[in-house]
């Protein structure tokens, strides 16, 4: 009988020791997804701002390439990613957004103005921009314009001969048609 308790207390410690252990296992695993899916948070809000590759076609059309960052919504929340105020300007939802792009142009030229006789101020005009400078009530008026076409296109993974499959990512093309306007940063977001 005394052989019968000793071996139910050494098997009881021994079940206790290795749920003990087995819960320090799972703790642990959590911790590390925690810290993994942290780290990947981190990574896709860095990843935003993605460096530019810029090339020139036809002479004088400047393009630039990005990487498309592919996140979850919520972790674009959390790490502020995300102007909710103008989502909620616009009457939208969070879960309606399936991608956000944003673009900065920068449009800088130097021109010889021409003088007009009859109300004295100095003009420029071309098919990008129009400047007006008045002296007598030292008004300065100019509209700049710009055309941008956007282009999300898939990478393939694999090529052989002409067959292409798989994806390896995507990436987002912007032509900007503006000579004298360059492309100053773009990060294009889509959501998980």
């Amino acid at each position: 009988m005394n052989k019968n308790i000793v071996i139910i207390v050494l098997t009881m410690a021994f079940i206790i020791l290795g749920g003990l252990l087995i819960g320090s296992l799972v703790t642990r695993q959590g911790k590390y997804k925690t810290r993994i899916q942290t780290l990947e948070q981190q990574l896709a809000y860095s990843s935003i701002k993605t460096p530019i590759r810029r090339n020139t076609i036809r002479d004088t059309i400047k393009t630039a390439t990005t990487d498309v960052v592919m996140a979850e919504l919520i972790d674009l929340r959390r790490q502020n990613a995300i102007d909710e105020k103008i989502i909620a300007d616009l009457k939208l939802r969070l879960s309606q957004i399936q991608s956000i792009q944003t673009t900065g142009i920068g449009t800088t030229d130097t021109v010889t103005a021409s003088v007009d006789t009859l109300t004295q101020s100095f003009m420029y005009h071309d098919q990008w921009s129009d400047i007006r400078f008045s002296p007598r009530d030292t008004t300065f008026y100019y509209n700049i314009r710009d055309s941008l076409m956007t282009i999300v296109y898939r990478e393939y993974k694999h090529r052989f001969l002409w067959w292409r499959w798989g994806t390896k990512g995507y990436r987002v093309t912007i032509v900007n048609f503006n000579p004298h306007a360059s492309i100053q940063y773009n990060t294009y977001v889509h959501t998980k």
